[in-house]
């Protein structure tokens, strides 16, 4: 679980977000606080240890 700031088209700015990404560098989820997901193009790493658990635990309920 990654901390990452998510573009979002619909907002024109970054969100703040968490990011499941395997060893691969493959995104597999992404849980946003605001915005759409949908609407996501982009993401940036903020920060790169694995963080949240709480956050965690709401991703996988997706």
């Amino acid at each position: 679980m990654y901390n990452v700031e998510a573009y979002d088209k619909t907002r024109n700015q970054y969100v703040t977000a968490y990011a499941l990404i395997d060893n691969g560098g493959q995104i597999n989820k992404i849980l946003t606080v605001f915005g759409d997901r949908e609407k996501i193009e982009k993401i940036k790493i903020v920060d790169k240890d694995k963080t949240m658990d709480l956050a965690q635990k709401y991703l996988y309920n997706y």
